[in-house]
């Protein structure tokens, strides 16, 4: 809704009619690549933020007032706080290049003043906005270097990632032509090793009517002012996506944008196309150009006729091979005759999927004719309100189509069945000591994060590179070759590794028809799932009495890999001298100890903790160097032990230790944010006052 709202804003902001600007807030509102992603939220968060951005420049550019200089910085903010880097680095950059671009606009008569109104103010609204939003860059900056991303260079990223090919424009009037995870199939081309290429990072659907109404822009640019801008920003965003080397300056010069796919400046594309919509609508409004009710119709025409023959070519089982390749479906197959069995039934499938009368074909090409039709009406009636009520009716047809493909393609379901607590989790929340789950079969990813209930899998863009080398060790064994890159989706093949023990692993989440043999599992609860403790779990706080020095990191990891449960209960690898002794008889006595959980929160720890020798305490978390600790209120270090985790040196005796998460990164922006609070505040007192 904000998006719409506020692009309706702008673009009567800058002149364009009434029920242009409908046109322009109803493309991008329910724009196709911001729908499939409505699940993930990020991205309908950040989409407002773009259109509002330009309203509160446009605001300001107009009348140069100070609350429409703080609007500037509250909506960069925003679209800061969203967290989405990767998007908004996309933003940042097209709203830079459109300050640019406004001030080449703008009349400024050689006036200083106003060249310093005009570009540097935007433009220190957006520092402003960085200064209040310093933790969202600090917190990034922290991860960069220990991220399991690893950059790709120009050549390898499109390959690797993902590329919009060139048949795939066809999605701009068929955008399920390549089936939909919606639906039984999707065959989104791709080549081999592109971990990207699928459906929500390639979708350039932005509605049949605004694509009709945006190639109106190839006639009109010269005509209208912003028309040339959102129509380079359409076609170079698109390029880019499409792998043009056009991107090659972004991936060498522009930090982050080396690590994921290129495809997500589509993003760009959509709302380019959005804008430009509009402005087709508004120049059928009140153009009486001749050539336009000439060319217009002939260039519909073409499209509707690449439609239709594009129609016909899938009801062809030669159109139907070339269009979809099923060899990814087919590559594991080992049998001639199943091979040839299951590509008979899927080729027998796309056959209904494409028949003239499906919705994959039909509904868009009768969309697009009536679209065609209503708009070759608007073209030759010379009567105002004829025209109004024609564009109405193709907004209507508009909102249909793609708030028809946003419903289709996002799940609907009744509210209660999203997370419900299920006597398996009523079992698992019942447990008073700290623990986490593995999980293995047909689990939602992350889903049970809304319980509290932690798990060593899951789903994370962005997660330390040593856990992800830690788990495939886990996983593949000692001698495995470390891969180049790691997976967003951590997933399991076994359990029998005593990392995993380690990680405070105790339950197993199953199906309940699945049954798993081993004695070091047993079965605690056997209902709607079924779930086994490992008995050789550790706790997520232990000690041990010695500890075994790691020349450098891939020492330590060599090390992690060859040591046994035993050996963990008894040692701790560090990766840095302690400066402390032990007596190595002490290795053949198991401490006691008691450690009693005082407090526990992401950002601190705080335990009592009661040993009979001295000792590392090792907890089983992720080790970051921003973690300081302190015993009896006195600073002492906190050491990376078994690779990915933390150690403290804990003498003999009764202690109260407190371990906090105080990076030095993150203080700079707590600082830093302060300070822009009190900028920001500063402006507003100074607006008051005037």
């Amino acid at each position: 809704m904000l998006s719409g709202m506020f692009t309706y804003l702008y673009l009567r902001t800058i002149n364009i009619q009434l029920t242009a600007s409908v046109v322009g807030a109803i493309s991008w509102m329910f724009n196709g690549y911001v729908m499939v992603w409505l699940e993930f939220e990020n991205t309908p968060m950040i989409a407002f933020t773009l259109p509002a951005m330009l309203f509160s420049i446009e605001c300001y550019l107009c009348k140069k007032r100070m609350y429409q200089f703080s609007c500037m910085i509250l909506f960069s903010a925003l679209a800061v706080s969203v967290g989405y880097a990767h998007l908004l680095i996309y933003q940042l950059i097209f709203i830079g290049i459109y300050i640019l671009y406004r001030f080449t606009q703008t009349k400024n008569n050689g006036n200083p003043k106003i060249l310093f109104l005009n570009v540097m103010a935007p433009m220190g609204a957006i520092l402003i906005s960085f200064i209040v939003c310093a933790n969202f860059f600090t917190g990034h900056l922290m991860m960069l270097n220990e991220g399991q991303r690893h950059p790709y260079d120009c050549q390898k990223i499109f390959d690797k990632t993902a590329c919009i090919p060139g048949e795939y424009l066809s999605t701009l009037i068929f955008p399920d032509i390549f089936g939909s995870p919606a639906k039984k199939l999707s065959l989104t081309p791709k080549k081999h090793g592109q971990i990207y290429n699928n459906y929500n990072e390639m979708c350039i659907y932005v509605g049949i009517p605004t694509f009709f109404l945006a190639m109106i822009s190839l006639l009109i640019y010269r005509q209208k002012p912003f028309v040339l801008f959102f129509m380079l920003s359409s076609f170079l965003s698109l390029g880019m996506a499409m792998g043009s080397i056009l991107y090659y300056p972004l991936i060498k010069f522009v930090p982050g944008l080396n690590l994921s796919t290129p495809t997500r400046i589509v993003y760009i594309f959509g709302f380019a196309m959005s804008i430009l919509a509009a402005f087709g609508a508004d120049s059928l409004l009140d153009n009486e150009n001749k050539s336009l009710k000439r060319i217009l119709p002939l260039l519909w025409g073409m499209i509707i006729l690449i439609s239709l023959s594009l129609a016909l070519f899938v009801q062809t089982k030669t159109g139907r091979q070339i269009v979809v390749d099923v060899s990814g479906i087919l590559a594991n197959i080992d049998t001639p005759n199943q091979y040839y069995i299951l590509k008979e039934s899927i080729f027998k499938y796309l056959k209904q999927y494409y028949a003239i009368y499906s919705e994959t074909i039909l509904t868009p090409f009768v969309i697009a004719c009536s679209v065609y039709i209503l708009l070759v009406c608007l073209l030759r009636t010379t009567k105002q309100n004829v025209k109004i009520y024609i564009l109405w009716l193709i907004s209507f047809i508009l909102a249909y189509d793609l708030m028809s493909f946003g419903l289709q393609y996002n799940t609907r379901s009744i509210e209660s069945l999203a997370y419900p607590k299920t006597p398996a989790i009523e079992f698992l929340q019942k447990k008073q000591s700290r623990y986490r789950i593995m999980t293995f079969g047909n689990f939602y990813f992350n889903g049970f994060v809304p319980f509290g209930i932690e798990d060593i899998g899951g789903y994370s863009s962005f997660y330390p590179g040593r856990y992800g080398q830690y788990i495939y060790l886990s996983q593949q064994g000692p001698e495995a070759s470390l891969p180049e890159r790691y997976s967003r989706w951590l997933t399991f093949n076994t359990f029998k590794s005593p990392l995993i023990d380690l990680l405070n692993m105790k339950y197993i989440l199953i199906s309940p028809d699945t049954t798993i043999q081993s004695e070091q599992l047993s079965l605690v609860y056997d209902y709607e799932i079924k779930i086994y403790e490992n008995i050789n779990a550790f706790p997520r706080y232990f000690m041990v009495c010695g500890h075994d020095i790691a020349t450098d990191k891939q020492d330590a990891l060599k090390k992690v890999g060859s040591y046994t449960g035993e050996d963990f209960k008894k040692k701790v690898i560090l990766e840095k001298k302690p400066g402390v002794t032990y007596d190595s008889n002490a290795l053949s006595i198991n401490p006691s100890y008691q450690i009693n959980e005082i407090f526990c929160n992401a950002n601190k720890i705080e335990l009592s903790v009661e040993s009979t020798q001295n000792g590392f305490l090792v907890i089983s978390n992720n080790y970051h160097p921003g973690w300081e600790a302190s015993i009896n209120g006195k600073k002492t270090e906190v050491f990376q032990g078994n690779y990915i985790m933390q150690a403290v040196w804990i003498p003999a005796g009764k202690h109260h230790l407190v371990l906090e998460f105080k990076p030095f990164l993150m203080k700079i922006g707590l600082i830093v944010s302060t300070a822009g609070w009190l900028i920001l505040f500063g402006f507003l007192i100074a607006f008051c006052l005037m």
